[in-house]
This record gives C-alpha cells, sequence and structure tokens, in this order.
C-alpha cells in the first residue's frame, strides 16, 4: 500500500493571513493546502519541541512571507529548511525543497485543523485511534518509501512504564536536558500563545 501522492493541481484563490507569535512575521496564504499532515519524526518534534508536528503543505507560489525570519538547519544539503521569526523564533514553517512547497505549522492559523495523513508513525510519543493512512516514514514525493503500516502496537504504556533519567535536546543538538524523574502531569496546551510560538 502506499499514501496518495502530493499534487500541485489548480486551487481556488482564497486568502487567509497567519502570523508568529510576535506579529514580526507575516504570512498571507492563497488557496487551499495539498495535504495537511502530523509528523510524528524526531527532527520535527525536537525542533517544535511538542509530541508532534501539525502541518498543511501549501505551495509556495501561494505563500507570500514578509518580517524577519532565520533558517534552522542542522547541515546545507538537508532537504528541509525550517523556518523561524526572527525576533520571537516562533515557529512558521519547513521548506520542503523536492516538492516545491511549504508545510505551514497548523497552530498559526485560526482555523480547525484535521489531519489527512500520519507521517513517521512508528516514532510517534502518542497514540492516535484514528482511521487515517499512518506511513512508515514520508510519501514518495518526500523521498520517502510510501509505506504503510498496519502494526497498530500501542507505544504510550511503554513509554509511560519506562522510568530513571531522561536526556533530550534541541533540534540541532547545542542544548541539552537532563530530567530526572516521572513528570507532575502532562498535558497540551490549545492557548493562542502556545499555538503562535509552537506552531
Amino acid at each position: 500500500l502506499a499514501a496518495a501522492p502530493f499534487q500541485l493541481g489548480a486551487v481556488p484563490v482564497l486568502s487567509k493571513i497567519a502570523t508568529c507569535h510576535c506579529g514580526t512575521v507575516r504570512l498571507t496564504i492563497s488557496g487551499k493546502p495539498s495535504k495537511r499532515v502530523l509528523c510524528h519524526c524526531k527532527d520535527c518534534r525536537s525542533w517544535l519541541g511538542g509530541p508532534h508536528l501539525p502541518a498543511l503543505y501549501f505551495r509556495k507560489s501561494q505563500v507570500k512571507i514578509t518580517g524577519e525570519v532565520v533558517s534552522v538547519t542542522k547541515s546545507t544539503e538537508e532537504l528541509v529548511h525550517r523556518t523561524s521569526c526572527g525576533k520571537c523564533y516562533g515557529h512558521i514553517l519547513c521548506d520542503l525543497q523536492l516538492i516545491g512547497a511549504y508545510a505551514i505549522c497548523a497552530g498559526l492559523l485560526e482555523e480547525d485543523f484535521y489531519a489527512d495523513e500520519h507521517h513517521c508513525y512508528p516514532e510517534r510519543l502518542m497514540d492516535f485511534d484514528d482511521d487515517l493512512p499512518k506511513l512508515k516514514d514520508f510519501p514518495l514525493d518526500l523521498g520517502g518509501s510510501g509505506e504503510l503500516i498496519l502494526d497498530d502496537t500501542r507505544r504510550t504504556s511503554q513509554i509511560r512504564a519506562e522510568s530513571g533519567n531522561v536526556d533530550a535536546s534541541c533540534y540541532c543538538g547545542s542544548v541539552k536536558i537532563r530530567i530526572t524523574g516521572p513528570p507532575s502531569h502532562a498535558t497540551l496546551c490549545h492557548c493562542e500563545c502556545c499555538r503562535k510560538w509552537t506552531g
């Protein structure tokens, strides 16, 4: 089985505005997204600082970017370049070099989000009980295998059962954190402030 490829078809002319946490970066987006995904890969998680990256795919021609931005990459050879605000460092988008598209962080848009598929599902930190396609890695057009996984082995219980020290780091590895003991509580915050900063 393989996931449906990314389509660069015609889109209706609609326009929406998205801004980062501080408002310095402004995106003007025309048309509708061609794909909506939840990516569970380690790179997306370490860049975002969350359990997964909710993103909407738009052609580059659909997006106008204004304001000071910085590119965050591990190396110049990477096919995905991540963009943050140059002032508040809020997460903005991923530049998907292979398909000429942007994956815009869904939290920047003031609209309901729903996903079409999961990417890198075996790397997940949370289980999802839905009927969406769950890819082993990425679609073929993004350099992945396009392979869907059918194994719904649950991971959440395994993660909760782990104890001891936890080592974490940021996307580039410059900042490292060691956490001792279990958290007092865990939550997913949906407030506008968190959505605009984390994306």
